[in-house]
């Protein structure tokens, strides 16, 4: 993936935006050669190189990561629409303030003249995770379509009350977070139970949602908009609930049904086969889980759009704000055409019959049985053995049943997506063993015990050959300096690597550290301790917020004074 640039001097001149640069691209882990004061010894660390030439001379150039969309951005789009939409179908109302006082926009669309009883809800997020800008483009590409005089619009409009949060979590946009929240929290690790003074974006969306069910209103679908950064193309993450023994495979198919109408809507955007829909431990917390758990919404998503760009059309291509902005229009059109094949039966069987193939077809011809074979690749030749042919929603649901393991198997070892950890992967969804622990936990211990003794011999034969050396070479000099280089050999440094050790390792650590010092206290020097920088901030206290954050607050509260 490149990586962005913005030119003054080419927006002026060019009229030219971000635009796509870089070359020699590489990230990988940081491997630390010398000591840095900054870095921590146990985190891994990672390293960004790229080659970039400068279009202009005197100019002044900005980088990012994806296409940059502000707070004030938003402001700037909602007073827009304000202005060219009419009141009976767009209203912007402010949901609630965040920790730091700004704003929480929730935006009302629907066809007033239309009684709200006879229609259904839909709720659509974004910017959870402040970094994800690319899910603010998806999300004007919806605010513009659904607001538009197209036919489809209106149809949606009459039928649906579309309640919008473009940007869930302003305090970490403002502030420039990547993932956390004016606290330093994941706002999406916090749905099922959410503070109304930590998190109150949550807090008054999910006791509007409590709210809407309560006067018997339906809401048909939540969908939360993020961006990816590992991943290509754009997919969802759903909740079929079929993770248990006695999997329902109706609701397993039924899951499936809106992300398949976005695969057929935006097929050069879309990957099916990329969707997930198992719900791991780790995220039974997060949005999408907790809106298909609680508030029992059968299409509960996240969904996923590329930072880089799409890889399933002949020629792979970046992403750019006009291809964000145009799945967000398809969004809108999935939804059209969702509703329309509920009403149809026979559309809604043949889309349960392509469903099923394209699952199957997933697995692969290794893993179905040899008789669905003919069914999911007319192309396989014919044999003389049983076939099952695939031509009703009850042979769907067989054949699902038959092969639900393998699919619940492949659908679980899925990479890390957005609204898992930032690092690393998916917790395993088996249970505690203690026995298993600690044979490992002994394993362990007696391997970084044997990794200690060899480190020591070798660090003690390293002090040996250096001595060996210098006697050899004599000290032709004062002060018993070398001849051959002039450099005082008690002043010189030998370095001791330190791996990364887990906390069941720490007493091993010690072991070694105590080793090396017992050894020789002169070949090793520690940095100078002490502090390295001053902080206006020093001393002080915010009571568990960061202190710029409460004094800007007592700034707006002094404003709104006067």
């Amino acid at each position: 993936m490149q990586i962005l640039l913005f030119s003054d001097v080419a927006g002026k001149k060019e009229l030219r935006g971000w635009h796509r640069v870089g070359h020699h691209i590489n990230y990988a882990e940081y491997k630390q050669r010398t000591y840095n004061p900054l870095l921590e010894r146990d985190i891994n660390y990672f390293e960004l190189d790229f080659q970039l030439e400068f279009p202009h001379t005197s100019d002044t150039c900005y980088i990012a990561h994806c296409y940059p969309y502000t707070f004030s951005d938003l402001k700037d789009d909602l007073d827009y629409l304000s202005s060219i939409r009419s009141q009976e179908i767009f209203r912007r109302d402010i949901l609630c303030e965040s920790q730091a006082g700004n704003s929480c926009f929730i935006v009302t669309v629907t066809d007033e003249s239309v009684p709200i009883s006879q229609k259904k809800f839909v709720f659509i997020t974004a910017r959870i995770h402040p970094g994800e800008t690319n899910s603010s483009y998806m999300m004007r590409g919806v605010l513009e379509f659904i607001t538009s005089d197209d036919r489809v619009a209106q149809k949606l409009r009459s039928q649906l009350v579309f309640k919008i949060i473009p940007m869930l979590n302003p305090d970490g946009v403002i502030i420039g977070n990547y993932r956390c929240s004016l606290t330093g929290k994941d706002m999406n690790r916090n749905f099922r139970h959410p503070r109304k003074q930590t998190f109150p974006t949550i807090y008054h969306m999910k006791q509007l949602m409590q709210d809407l069910q309560k006067e018997e209103h339906e809401i048909l679908a939540f969908c939360d908009l993020h961006g990816h950064s590992r991943k290509s193309n754009v997919f969802a993450y759903g909740c079929d609930g079929c993770d248990g023994p006695q999997p329902n495979m109706k609701n397993f198919l039924n899951a499936r049904i809106l992300p398949y109408i976005m695969s057929r809507t935006a097929p050069e955007m879309f990957a099916f086969d990329y969707c997930k829909f198992h719900i791991h431990r780790c995220k039974e917390s997060t949005g999408r889980v907790v809106m298909w758990k609680e508030m029992l919404i059968r299409n509960s998503f996240t969904l996923e759009a590329s930072f880089a760009g799409s890889s399933i059309v002949e020629k792979p291509c970046h992403f750019n704000i006009q291809d964000y902005e145009k799945f967000g229009q398809c969004i809108c059109q999935s939804l059209r055409q969702y509703l329309d094949i509920l009403c149809d039966s026979t559309r809604l069987d043949s889309i349960f019959l392509d469903i099923t193939k394209s699952v199957l077809r997933k697995l692969g011809k290794e893993k179905i049985p040899p008789a669905l074979l003919p069914a999911v690749y007319p192309e396989e030749k014919q044999t003389d053995e049983p076939q099952i042919s695939i031509t009703s929603v009850a042979s769907c649901l067989q054949v699902l049943s038959q092969c639900h393991d393998t699919i619940n198997e492949q659908d679980a070892s899925s990479s890390s997506d957005s609204d898992s950890d930032p690092e690393g992967g998916e917790l395993p969804d088996i249970p505690y063993r203690k026995e298993d622990q600690s044979l490992k936990k002994k394993l362990k211990k007696k391997r970084s015990e044997k990794i200690i003794e060899e480190r020591v011999q070798r660090i003690a034969h390293k002090r040996e050959a250096n001595e060996e050396s210098n006697g050899i070479s004599g000290t032709n000099g004062t002060n018993g300096t070398n001849s051959t280089n002039g450099i005082n050999d008690t002043n010189r440094r030998i370095r001791v690597s330190y791996p990364y050790t887990s906390e069941i390792d720490m007493n091993s650590q010690l072991k070694l550290t105590l080793a090396v010092d017992q050894m020789d206290k002169a070949t090793r020097t520690l940095p100078p301790r002490g502090t390295l920088f001053t902080s206006k901030y020093a001393n002080r206290s915010g009571h568990g917020l960061p202190i710029f954050t409460t004094e800007r607050a007592l700034e707006r509260r002094q404003v709104k004074l006067f």
